[in-house]
């Protein structure tokens, strides 16, 4: 099992068998978000860090995660569906 902790929350990434395929973290907090995609060996690619700007409200806030995540994808050249 993995750890990755940003902001004060820790999400868990739990490895499977495969040897292909990708991995994204995400963590937020109070005032950031962080997303960052792995290999197959959990070797750090890509990190995307944003601003949480929870005073926007929380449709703004999940629309930030996915924006966020899809940046941290497009930059390390991942294909979402791999």
């Amino acid at each position: 099992m993995r750890t990755m902790s940003a902001a004060g929350t820790t999400s868990q990434i739990m490895a499977d068998k495969s040897k292909n395929g990708y991995w994204v973290g995400f963590g937020r907090g109070g005032t950031k978000m962080l997303a960052a995609v792995f290999d197959s060996s959990f070797k750090p690619l890509v990190r995307k860090r944003k601003k949480t700007r929870g005073f926007e409200g929380e449709k703004a806030g999940l629309e930030r995660i996915v924006e966020t995540i899809r940046d941290a994808l497009d930059e390390a050249k991942v294909d979402p569906s791999k």
